[in-house]
C-alpha cells in the first residue's frame, strides 16, 4: 500500500551540516595525531560528546520557536519532529503528533492557520522567523552565561558549543535553499521567508495545499483512520484532478478495508495518467514525468493490495501488477511488501518472506498499523514456507 504523504526529512541540511562536521572532525583528528598532540586528541573526542548532548536542545528551542509564535496568533501546531532519521518516540499532545528522531540534525513544525485572511502573510512571517530568533536568543543568553563561566571547565566549554550550534543554526536555516516535508515542496526558513516578501500568492498555494496533506499524514500516524480518510476525500472532492489526492484517498480507504472503494479510487487516478494529467510542478517534487511515474506505480500498488486482502479476488492480476510497480520502484518499501505478499499467496513463499522481511526493515517511518500488518503478513508467508517444507518432506519420505 503506497500513499505520497509520509515525511521526508530535509535531505539538503543534513548533508551540508554532515558535510561540515565531518570534514572538521577528520582535520582535527589527522592534525592532532600528526603533532603528536593526544592531548588535544582527549578535547577531540569531549567535543564530539558534548555536541551529541548539546544539539537536541538547539533543535527543540528553534522548533518550539516555531511553534510559539503560531500558537500566539491561533494556529494549528499539527507536528513537532525533533532530527531526522529513524523515530525514536512518538506521543500526543490533544490533536499535535511529537517524534524524537535518532539524528539531531534539523526538524520540523507542522503549522497551519485556521484562515488564509489579511493576516496570513505577516503572522506567517513571523512565525517563520519565531525559529531562528529563538536560536539567537539561545546563543546570546549563552554568550552572557559563558562571560561568568569558569574558564576551562566542562560548564564553559558545553556553553560555548551551546553558543556555536545555536549560532549556526540562525544563519543556516536563513539561508535558502529547497526541502520538501509530507511529499510537498516547501523549503528552508530562508526559502520561505523569501516566498512570503516577494512571491506571496505561490507561497500562499503552498501552504494551503500543504496543509491538507500534512494533517492527513498526521491523523495517520496518530491512528486516526476515519479522520484521515474523510480529510483526504474533501480534498479529492475539491482537485479532482490531483493525483496526490487520488493515491492518498486509495490508501485511505485500504486502511479501513474498504478494497472495492481502494480499487475504485486508484482506477479514477490511473484514467487521469491515461487522459495526460500531471502534477502542478508548484505543489510536487521533481521533475513531473518522475512523479507521474511514482503516481502511476503507487496507484497500481494500492489495487494489487486491496485484491490480495479481498475474498476470491483475482490474484493473478494482483501477482501481475506487484510485479510489475516492483520492477519499476525496487527500493520502495511498501511496494516490496506487496509484492512479497503476492509472491507469497501464488506459489513463492519463500521469495515472498524475504522481501517482506527486507521490507519491514526500512518501514519505520509508516504509521504502526501498516508495520503490524506487514508483519502479519510475514507470519502468514513464513506459515506457507512451513507448510511447503513439511509437505516436501512427507513426500520424500
Amino acid at each position: 500500500m503506497c500513499q505520497a504523504c509520509m515525511m521526508n526529512s530535509p535531505k539538503t541540511v543534513q548533508r551540508t551540516t554532515w558535510a561540515i562536521w565531518g570534514a572538521l572532525a577528520v582535520l582535527i583528528l589527522v592534525l592532532s595525531i600528526r603533532a603528536g598532540r593526544y592531548d588535544q586528541l582527549l578535547n577531540y573526542f569531549e567535543s564530539i560528546l558534548l555536541i551529541v548532548l548539546v544539539s537536541p536542545f538547539t533543535v527543540i528551542l528553534h522548533e518550539f520557536g516555531h511553534a510559539t509564535v503560531a500558537l500566539m496568533f491561533r494556529w494549528e501546531v499539527y507536528l513537532l519532529v525533533l532530527g531526522a532519521g529513524r523515530p525514536l518516540w512518538q506521543g500526543r499532545i490533544r490533536n499535535t503528533l511529537l517524534q524524537w528522531r535518532l539524528i539531531q540534525v534539523g526538524g520540523l513544525a507542522g503549522c497551519f492557520p485556521r484562515a488564509f485572511g489579511f493576516w496570513f502573510r505577516p503572522q506567517a512571517f513571523l512565525m517563520i522567523l519565531g525559529g531562528p530568533v529563538a536560536n539567537l536568543f539561545g546563543g546570546i543568553v549563552g554568550v552572557v552565561l559563558y562571560a561568568f563561566a569558569e574558564e576551562g571547565t566542562l560548564a564553559s566549554a558545553a556553553l560555548g558549543w551551546w553558543c556555536f550550534l545555536n549560532l549556526f543554526s540562525f544563519f543556516l536555516n536563513l539561508i535558502p535553499f529547497k526541502t520538501q516535508a509530507f511529499g510537498v515542496p516547501l523549503g528552508s526558513d530562508g526559502m520561505q521567508l523569501f516566498w512570503i516578501l516577494f512571491k506571496p500568492r505561490f507561497y500562499r498555494q503552498r501552504v494551503e495545499y500543504s496543509s491538507w496533506i500534512s494533517r492527513f499524514a498526521t491523523l495517520r500516524l496518530l491512528g486516526e483512520h476515519q479522520q484521515a480518510r474523510d480529510l483526504i476525500a474533501r480534498l479529492a472532492e475539491d482537485r479532482p484532478d490531483d493525483l496526490m489526492a487520488h493515491l492518498n484517498l486509495s490508501a485511505a480507504e485500504y486502511e479501513l478495508g474498504n478494497y472495492p472503494e481502494t480499487i475504485a479510487v486508484a482506477e479514477r487516478g490511473l484514467e487521469l495518467i491515461r487522459n495526460g494529467a500531471t502534477p502542478d510542478p508548484a505543489l510536487s517534487v521533481g521533475a513531473p514525468h518522475m512523479q507521474v511515474k511514482f503516481f502511476e506505480a503507487g496507484l497500481k500498488d494500492n489495487i494489487a493490495s486491496a485484491l490480495l486482502d479481498m475474498p476470491g479476488a483475482d490474484l493473478d492480476r494482483a501477482l501481475e501488477l506487484a510485479r510489475e510497480v516492483h520492477e519499476t520502484m525496487p527500493w520502495m518499501s511498501e511496494i516490496q511488501a506487496t509484492y512479497g505478499y503476492a509472491l507469497a499467496r501464488t506459489g513463492s513463499p519463500t521469495e515472498g518472506l524475504q522481501l517482506l522481511h527486507k521490507a519491514l526493515t526500512k518501514m519505520h517511518e509508516q504509521p504502526k498499523s501498516v508495520q503490524e500488518r506487514v508483519k502479519r503478513k510475514a507470519a502468514e508467508a513464513a506459515a506457507l514456507c512451513q507448510a511447503n517444507a513439511t509437505a516436501v518432506g512427507a513426500e520424500t519420505a
